[in-house]
């Protein structure tokens, strides 16, 4: 049965009941080693989780550009994003590489320098954001 006829289901009595969280699962997976953003399953993450306190975004989007260039001028992965509250309070950053030892060691010296990411949480994860049984390491960014 194809993909839309299993989402859509048929008109049918006999029609089979999809769990469109499955299917959506199997989606992405059939992608094979990569996410839906291109980036390696078995790549390391940094995420910043920090308290930003204010709805105007041009300071969050810098940040980001600086993070982005510094990432891709040291090859050590990528730059994946933000999320940021509706009212600004908090949001997140996300990196992805092969190594979160080298992403942190290349993106901490940045984020240091950033008002509204001192005292941020950090996550090195070593291993795949799809694996909850990976090493972690978090810790408070220091001034």
């Amino acid at each position: 049965m194809s993909f839309w006829k299993k989402l859509f289901g048929r008109k049918d009595k006999d029609a089979e009941t999809v769990d469109l969280a499955a299917l959506l699962s199997q989606a992405a997976m059939a992608g094979g080693d990569e996410n839906a953003d291109g980036i390696p399953d078995d790549w390391h993450a940094m995420i910043v989780n920090f308290d930003y306190g204010s709805t105007e975004l041009a300071p969050l989007h810098a940040l980001e550009d600086e993070l982005e260039q510094v990432i891709k001028e040291a090859d050590v992965g990528v730059f994946d994003g933000h999320e940021i509250a509706l009212d600004g309070s908090d949001g997140f950053y996300y990196m992805y590489g092969p190594d979160a030892d080298r992403l942190a060691e290349v993106a901490l010296p940045v984020l240091r320098q950033s008002e509204f990411c001192k005292g941020a949480r950090i996550t090195l994860r070593f291993g795949s954001v799809f694996d909850d049984a990976v090493p972690e390491k978090e810790f408070i960014l220091d001034e």
